[in-house]
């Protein structure tokens, strides 16, 4: 007997369904088995602070963290502001021009102007609060 396609549709329709389901329940499955290991991990100190569990979810207090990184071959002779701008699109220039501004963003772990122009291998470090 031939299939026809709507029945052959109609079955694999059904499969993936089926398939899809116990896909769910496996992932389900898996995390739940996973729990302990988060309670298992509170508690410990590491180089961010203490962690703490609220409600089974592992929280880390508020810490600093600085980001470096060397001047790339294409941004040697640009202004540091647009550099920034450009490439580190996370947060508008305004907000990179307060950094600099502030000291937060440096150049070689030296305050610099908003005008300073990068040159080859300059070290750029930039602290944020996490």
């Amino acid at each position: 007997m031939v299939a026809r396609w709507d029945e052959v549709g109609l079955f694999l329709y059904k499969f993936g369904i089926y398939m899809a389901r116990s896909l769910i329940q496996s992932c389900k499955e898996y995390a739940r088995g996973r729990r302990d290991v988060i309670y298992r991990c509170c508690g410990k100190v590491n180089d961010r602070g203490k962690e703490v569990c609220r409600n089974g979810l592992r929280k880390v207090y508020p810490y600093y963290f600085t980001f470096t990184t060397f001047t790339k071959g294409r941004w040697v002779g640009e202004k540091i502001l647009e550099v920034f701008a450009r490439e580190f699109r996370a947060h508008p220039a305004e907000e990179y021009e307060r950094c600099i501004r502030a000291g937060t963003l440096t150049v070689n772990y030296q305050k610099v102007d908003v005008d300073y122009r990068l040159r080859h291998n300059d070290l750029l470090a930039n602290v944020v609060h996490r």
